[in-house]
């Protein structure tokens, strides 16, 4: 039948038949009457009783057509439009199963119950999700680019307190890094690996305002979280060559108005540690390593103080968290809105550090009449992050590790009867101690008696105001015009002082007190208008124009004092004498054009076109406009007429190329420009404040290219149950933005920028999901994994860059680990007779250094690449199981195949050459009496005359783990019992967080890195990952 009506159609279909029918929306209801009853029937009937009730979504709307079968039988009915159903004789060891297309099948026991109604929940997994693309939305069988969805069903159930927490083993292709566990502290974000030598962060949009920066989202109010990682991310052109995270808030839904309680309570300690040398390995080993050089020994291993501290469990201490949510929701046909309040106060898990966050979202929509609709999305926002001792000190974690054991955290009665110094420098028993014997290094702090004293104080003032005002008109059908305004404004302070200490030899007599404050104006100007168009949803077009107008303005202005009459008031007037005076202000502006076509016939064969120019303040007038295309195509095997499969349910095969760009460098780089400071002047060799060149000017500077080219297939199997996403990938960026080294002869004091040099990453990555119910088990597991390689191919005029612990070169992995590889210990005089020459004093239990270019000799020209700082793989997961009101929410992530480089010019901690503490397993030295093949443990000695400490293999850690981010096992309350006491619903539940890590690293923690020339190295300066548990509950209202 062509052209005609469905109605018409399913009367003719059904004439005949006793069987009648009704369309609700999208839906069909079809209704066979029951057959007559047998004596045998009627007579069971009287043990039997009858059941109703009402069948809403998750936001209290009835749900027409839902299907409630008597599981194990075909008896059965369908909810009305109104949501109602009703069954009658029904056993009482019933169990009912409501299922709908689209949402998550559910069985109740019936048992004496006569009342039971269902709040059913989206099924996430399909082809008809809607998915975010910028500037609008599709659905995800109409995608012709590579996506990664992360719904709030997943969020919620997680308990995090930032967002980039959620991401992490969640969304194919990208890679979170929690590299500190400090309250407050966001991940670092790489969406398939590096694009760029410079900055690699990816760009937030959210709910259409671009940001760098997401720190102010709760992610209690997020909807969803979609990732564009091929040339989908070319709609926002200029910024999206680290891909683009778009990020939509919850709106109102129609309805009664619902409440939303999540309040959360919990406590968190330190995941992990490394263990330091004791008393004894600590003296001993510095022994020996003195008397290798021919040095006296620092210590008399038989009279040693009776200390024994460990600095690092001390420092430590149970962190309570806070977490406290509360939302209210509804709306009608013409408007809805969406409130949500958060209140978080976590403590850090180093004393004296934590964090607060005061947050607040409204989020409306309102209709005009029939064609005009108006709205807004606004966050207002505090977060107060107090920093420790430990954030305060330039050294970090170095501090603790470097203190020696034999220091007590307070004198003690044997020192004030024992030691020499002790009466003369006027110590008590009781006081803070700190270093004092020749064998202890002097830059030991007292860790302890920093943190009681509040030595160092620090604490960051973040006020953030986020929004945007829309209105859209659709002057005739299908045609919507959209403009929209939004504005970023935050107000950033940030204060530390030092008071004056004196802990034994370790004293400090002045004060110090610094307040920056900082100031960060964005707005856009956004106008967009789409069109579309089906002709007999054969041929269906969607027209996309648009412009953007953005601008951001900084300024910031630092001031630092000494000399304070009072450090506890906090004022800058009150000190004396100013230590400096800092401060800048720049504005950045774009202005953007944009536009999107997409294409499909009969759904099968979809086509989308991209193109996008971008102007940017940030290059010179000649270059200041980058153009950005992008082309994109998918072919729906499974809508061909010859394919009929009942085992697959979806097969799409897409392809993409498209080209984005990336402005990510100082403002006014292309300008020469001057600094002001203190420099000699005259023949008096006098210092004054004068102006001097700090950069030269390259007009000729343009943008940053990435060309993303993309295969990929889509699969769905068993109705879709089982679904499938592979894509490869390669990126190539191309007229790379550096800096290049220029003679200091030239007189500036910065090295300028350039367009020179390229490179590539090419890989996979995949998503497997599978969702069921067997037998009243509701499961959902999901897989994902990226794998990914990067080759420089250009640096333009440079052979190379070398920074302390990385290369970049031509042909190699961008910043791969940099120094000697090795090749054991040697172990007798034969052994270093018979290899290349490393040293004069070279000796049996030193490392042995490989002779790359076979000159017989070990020198600067042997070192190569030791390690690459990237993963092999990325992975991670998510099994979640529902039954009779209990739910289990496990999710995993890890890396395989990345290296670890442990810094040792940070402390050099595996190494006794500089008195402070080491590593406890270095303890297992080599030695005569010990002899073994552990580059990691080399023999002792002061002086390291054969450089045992020089970059190598030896430092170079395998950074491969598996962690265990989030166990969560909930149980919501049955029906019954809520409509008792007037709830819709409540669910408690107990998290667990970072409860297990598998690796082989012997550091805090695997997860280390930072920006691109720092991925991968550890510095002992991190503040450690934590582990807790957190009680909480969620209620419907």
């Amino acid at each position: 039948m062509e052209n005609k009506l469905l109605d018409e159609v399913l009367t003719e279909l059904l004439q005949g038949e006793a069987i009648t029918w009704e369309i609700f929306d999208r839906n069909i209801l079809l209704r066979i009457p029951e057959a007559p009853l047998t004596t045998a029937q009627q007579e069971v009937m009287q043990q039997q009783h009858s059941v109703s009730g009402i069948v809403t979504d998750e936001f209290r709307l009835p749900l027409p057509g839902v299907t409630v079968l008597v599981k194990g039988t075909t008896q059965g009915t369908v909810t009305n439009a109104d949501g109602n159903y009703s069954l009658s004789n029904i056993p009482e060891d019933a169990t009912l199963v409501f299922s709908f297309v689209g949402m998550r099948t559910q069985e109740v026991e019936v048992g004496n119950q006569t009342t039971i109604n269902i709040s059913m929940k989206v099924d996430a997994i399909g082809i008809e999700e809607v998915v975010a693309v910028g500037y609008g939305t599709t659905k995800r069988g109409e995608l012709t680019s590579s996506i990664s969805l992360l719904d709030n069903d997943i969020i919620e159930k997680q308990t995090v307190q930032r967002v980039g927490q959620a991401m992490q083993g969640q969304l194919a292709g990208v890679q979170v890094v929690n590299i500190s566990g400090r309250p407050g502290t966001n991940p670092v974000i790489r969406i398939r690996g590096s694009t760029t030598i410079n900055n690699n962060n990816p760009l937030y949009v959210v709910d259409g305002i671009q940001t760098d920066n997401i720190n102010n989202i709760n992610p209690a109010d997020i909807e969803n979280i979609s990732v564009l990682k091929d040339a989908g991310a070319s709609i926002y052109g200029a910024q999206a060559a680290n891909g683009v995270i778009l990020i939509t808030t919850k709106k109102g839904k129609i309805g009664v108005p619902q409440i939303n309680l999540d309040l959360s309570y919990g406590f968190k300690e330190v995941s992990n540690y490394p263990e330091m040398m004791n008393t004894e390995q600590f003296t001993r080993i510095y022994n020996e390593s003195r008397k290798a050089a021919g040095l006296a020994p620092y210590w008399d291993l038989d009279n040693l103080p009776p200390h024994d501290t460990k600095w690092l469990p001390l420092l430590f201490t149970k962190a309570p968290l806070t977490n406290n949510n509360i939302s209210v929701s509804g709306g009608n046909e013409n408007s809805n809105y969406y409130l949500g309040v958060n209140y978080m106060d976590e403590s850090g898990i180093v004393k004296g550090s934590g964090f607060t966050r005061y947050n607040i979202r409204l989020n409306t929509n309102n209709k005009v009449g029939n064609k005009i609709k108006v709205g807004n999305n606004l966050t207002i926002g505090q977060e107060n992050i107090e920093k420790s001792t430990m954030d305060n000190m330039l050294e970090s974690f170095v501090t603790p590790m470097r203190a020696a054991p034999t220091i007590p955290v307070r004198w003690t009665e044997w020192d004030a009867q024992n030691h020499p110094l002790f009466e003369s420098r006027g110590w008590k028993v009781g006081e803070f101690a700190g270093p004092t014997y020749s064998g202890e290094h002097p830059g030991s702090k007292n860790i302890i008696g920093f943190l009681e004293d509040k030595t160092y104080q620090a604490l960051n003032k973040n006020f953030r105001a986020v929004g945007s005002l829309f209105a859209e008109y659709e002057p005739i059908r299908d045609f919507v015009y959209k403009v929209q305004f939004g504005a970023d404004y935050v107000n950033n302070t940030d204060i530390n002082i030092t008071k004056p200490y004196s802990y034994g030899n370790r004293s400090n007599a002045s004060d110090f007190f610094s307040n920056s404050k900082s100031t960060s104006f964005y707005y856009s100007f956004d106008n967009q208008m789409e069109y579309i168009l089906s002709l007999n949803e054969t041929h269906n077009l969607k027209v996309l124009v648009g412009m953007s107008a953005r601008k951001n303005y900084n300024e910031n202005l630092g001031v630092q004092m000494r000399d304070f009459v009072n450090l506890d008031l906090n004022v800058v007037n009150t000190g004396s004498t100013v230590a400096g005076v800092n401060g800048t202000n720049y504005t950045d502006k774009w202005i953007s054009y944009f536009g999107r076509l997409n294409y499909d016939y009969k759904r099968k064969y979809l086509f989308q076109a991209i193109f996008r120019a971008d102007g940017s303040s940030k290059f010179g007038p000649n270059s200041r406009f980058g153009y950005f295309p992008a082309f994109s195509g998918a072919w729906r095997i499974s809508e061909e007429s010859f394919f009929n499969s009942e085992f697959i349910g979806n097969l799409k095969l897409r392809g993409s190329w498209g080209q984005t760009g990336n402005d990510r460098i100082p403002s006014f780089a292309y300008v020469e420009s001057l600094s002001f400071n203190n420099v000699v002047f005259g023949n008096t060799q006098g210092v004054v404040k004068g102006v001097y060149p700090a950069s030269i000017a390259n007009l000729g500077l343009k943008w940053e290219t990435v060309e993303i080219a993309d295969i990929g297939m889509d699969i769905g199997i068993l109705n879709n149950k089982l679904s499938l996403s592979v894509d490869w990938f390669n990126k190539k960026t191309k007229d790379m933005l550096l800096r290049r080294p220029i003679p200091s002869s030239y007189g500036y004091s910065s090295n300028p920028w350039f367009n020179a040099g390229s490179m590539k990453t090419e890989g996979w990555d995949f998503e497997l999901s599978y969702a069921d119910n067997v037998n009243g088990w509701n499961f959902r597991v999901s897989a994902n994994g990226s794998t990914y390689k990067n080759e420089v191919l250009s640096l333009g005029a440079e052979n190379e860059i070398v920074k302390t612990y990385t290369k970049t070169e031509v042909g190699k992995p961008i910043d791969y680990l940099y120094g000697y590889r090795t090749n054991g210990l040697f172990q007798n005089q034969t052994e270093i007779d018979n290899h290349a020459f490393q040293n004069a004093l070279t000796r049996p239990g030193d490392i042995r250094f490989v002779d790359l270019n076979g000159d017989g000799v070990i020198n600067m020209d042997d070192r190569t690449m030791i390690g690459n700082p990237f993963p092999d793989l990325t992975y991670g997961g998510n099994i979640y199981i529902e039954k009779k009101g209990f739910d289990l929410n496990i999710i995993g992530s890890g890396v395989l195949g990345n290296d670890i480089y442990r810094a040792p010019s940070w402390g050099g901690f595996e190494s006794p050459i500089g008195r402070q503490n080491l590593l406890a397993f270095v303890a297992d030295y080599w030695s005569e009496n010990n002899k073994h093949n552990d580059i990691t443990k080399p023999r002792p000695i002061w002086t390291d005359p054969n450089n045992n400490n020089a970059n190598s293999e030896r430092f170079i850690s395998d950074g491969s783990y598996f962690r265990l981010n989030t166990v969560q096992l909930g149980y919501n309350f049955s029906n019954e019992m809520l409509n008792k006491i007037g709830f819709d619903n409540v669910r408690f539940y107990i998290t667990g967080s970072n409860l297990l890590t598998l690796t082989s690293y012997i550091g805090f923690d695997p997860e280390v890195g930072g920006d691109t020339q720092a991925f991968g190295i550890d510095q002992h300066t991190n503040y450690p990952q934590s582990k807790g548990f957190i009680l909480g509950v969620q209620i419907k209202l």
